[in-house]
């Protein structure tokens, strides 16, 4: 009985400036788009602790990988994202941080298997809850991702993302923050959410066939040739 107003969502449209009008509604008029979320204290502690104990320094530069999903139908092979670590190791003075929750654990050792300089990766998958993650992409310099929610509060944190968008349209919800978004543009965008009839599991695939080579790129273009080692 309270819903008494009707906002349809446009195609395309993005996503966050969709639910702002809906504060318009109830007389918010300016609201901030800006997103911001905080460090639990408690949570520095942590992440000082984990790095402390594998060996990074502060002065250490980091890029976190995150390879969890919550839907499967938007994952990126394990094995690209070890390619590209791999790549990195042997092109920049970094280490690699990987994120995920519990159930991504098994992707992370699929993932440690495959990566051939295991000394300068650091497996954080398990270890950290959401409440957990400020701070630690306030240690991260950039993250890279599929659409996860990690990948937001990467982005609100200041880190730079690449978002290896996949299905969705880099117009409904990509970072507002240095992001550089990986997707196939010879496809068109098929949101599961907004418009599923449009989303044949072939279409699904094609989209999230991303070349290694396109997050390479992305990587060389947001991490300073003075990191280059």
């Amino acid at each position: 009985p309270f819903s008494n107003i009707r906002l349809c969502y446009k195609k395309e449209d993005p996503a966050q400036e969709h639910h702002l009008k809906l504060l318009r509604t109830v007389g918010i008029t300016a609201p901030d788009g800006r997103r911001e979320v905080f460090k639990a204290p408690q949570a520095e502690g942590r992440v000082r602790d984990f790095l402390a104990h594998a060996g990074v320094t502060p002065q250490t530069m980091l890029v976190g990988i995150g390879i969890g999903c919550g839907k499967n139908f938007r994952k990126w092979p394990i094995e690209r994202f070890a390619e590209v670590a791999d790549w990195m190791l042997g092109r920049y003075a970094v280490h690699i941080v990987l994120v995920g929750g519990e159930e991504d654990e098994g992707d992370a050792a699929r993932f440690f298997a495959m990566t051939r300089q295991k000394d300068r990766v650091h497996n954080a998958v398990g270890v950290f809850g959401v409440a957990d993650l400020p701070a630690l992409f306030s240690r991260i310099a950039l993250f890279i991702s599929v659409s996860t929610g990690p990948l937001y509060i990467a982005d609100a944190m200041g880190c730079k993302t690449i978002d290896i968008i996949g299905t969705d349209s880099a117009v409904n919800q990509a970072p507002q923050g240095q992001c550089i978004v990986v997707q196939r543009d010879d496809f068109p965008s098929c949101s599961y959410v907004m418009y599923p009839p449009e989303c044949s599991p072939q279409l699904i695939a094609a989209r999230m066939d991303i070349p290694v080579a396109q997050v390479q790129d992305a990587v060389s273009r947001l991490l300073s040739s003075s990191y280059v080692s």
